[in-house]
């Protein structure tokens, strides 16, 4: 599942470095808590605010990391802590994106509470909320430790296990074991291509990336999707999908922890190479891409951010050309050669070096890759 769009990000990026850096964070709570007697969520209150000024340290200078410290230690011990704080984006915490506004903390059951928030960002144009989630508390022997809505939701969810792989899924789910075992093998099958080690992933299922992504406390994201064959990789080893079996997240929770400074074109298109995209394989976007470029000749190939969306719920051209250029990779020198490109932060650096192929030579390199194999495929 592709990113937030360019222009969302830079909103985001705007508002976390001109103001965050400036002000600090934003963090506010409803009228309703400040005028409540119990002296619980008065603690609960002190812990999600110094939490998130933890994390805004971490952010900062991760060699001072002291969020982890207020996260209880039976989700530490199996390296669960927090789902949901790169749900946004891998680059930085969900809680420092906008204004964090907290609207409700009420208790549930078995000394748990849940923190509602609402995370947004505010401008001339309007507000922007970019998700509706919650967080859980429930007091250790001294004070309140932070829980994920996933420590209670999973316990009315099945699991089925299969090498680093967990699946979770509700009742009303039809899942298929051996579906499960060939997502596995294929998970296992890239691992032993790269010479990586693998990673413990969790593959939250639902019938649609909202209804998985409900289970981690999400009443709303802006990144919901109703798109049947969509897939969303959490950072760093989170799988939502209605899929059993969808290989193009798989491939990014390989390549995504592996490399996370690499250039979203380059995860896209070895995602798209290897596991396909929107249910299709490459070659069946490949000849899309091919009969566009027929039918518009003048189309800009190296203008990947303006190809960047759906065409026609069945295409994304931006997935296309990164895998265009991993194929070309592979062809040059196997794996390694594709490694190399990873190993780059900066795309234009890693087609030049690892490619010979400078800036200005992009569009004609990619249209003549195309027009030259379109019989093969």
């Amino acid at each position: 599942m592709r990113r937030i769009n360019l222009l969302i990000i830079l909103v985001i990026a705007v508002h976390l470095f001109s103001s965050f850096i400036a002000k600090g964070q934003n963090i506010s709570f409803s009228l309703k808590i400040k005028e409540d007697n119990n002296t619980e969520i008065t603690e609960i209150v002190d812990v999600w605010k110094n939490y998130i000024k933890a994390c805004v340290i971490d952010f900062i200078n991760p060699e001072d990391s002291t969020s982890l410290s207020f996260w209880n230690i039976e989700e530490r011990v199996a390296g669960r802590s927090d789902l949901v704080k790169y749900s946004l984006s891998r680059g930085f915490p969900l809680y420092i994106a906008g204004d964090l506004f907290v609207y409700d903390i009420k208790y549930i059951s078995d000394d748990f509470y849940v923190i509602k928030n609402i995370i947004s960002h505010s401008d001339s144009l309007g507000k922007n909320i970019f998700a509706i989630f919650n967080i859980c508390a429930r007091k250790a022997e001294t004070d309140f430790k932070l829980y994920n809505f996933f420590h209670l939701s999973s316990s009315k969810l099945n699991i089925y296990a299969k090498h680093n792989i967990t699946f979770y899924y509700s009742c009303d789910f039809k899942f298929d074991e051996s579906i499960a075992d060939k997502a596995a093998a294929f998970y296992q099958d890239k691992l032993k291509l790269f010479d990586f080690e693998g990673e413990s992933i969790m593959y939250i299922l639902g019938e649609n990336v909202d209804e998985a992504k409900s289970y981690l406390g999400f009443d709303y994201s802006i990144k919901s999707t109703s798109i049947e064959n969509a897939g969303l990789f959490i950072y760093p080893n989170i799988i939502l999908s209605g899929e059993i079996d969808h290989y193009h997240e798989l491939i990014h929770s390989i390549f995504i922890p592996k490399f996370p400074k690499a250039h979203t074109l380059l995860h896209e298109g070895i995602a798209t190479y290897f596991g396909g995209s929107n249910g299709k394989s490459y070659i069946h976007h490949l000849k899309e891409l091919s009969r566009y470029i027929n039918i518009n000749p003048n189309i800009d190939l190296s203008q990947f951010e303006e190809l960047d969306y759906l065409r026609n719920n069945t295409t994304n051209f931006y997935y296309t050309i990164g895998a265009i250029i991993i194929d070309y990779a592979y062809s040059l020198g196997g794996k390694d050669k594709v490694i190399s490109l990873f190993e780059h932060s900066n795309l234009y650096d890693a087609l030049r070096i690892e490619l010979a192929i400078e800036e200005h030579q992009i569009n004609e390199f990619l249209r003549n890759l195309i027009i030259e194999n379109e019989n093969t495929y």
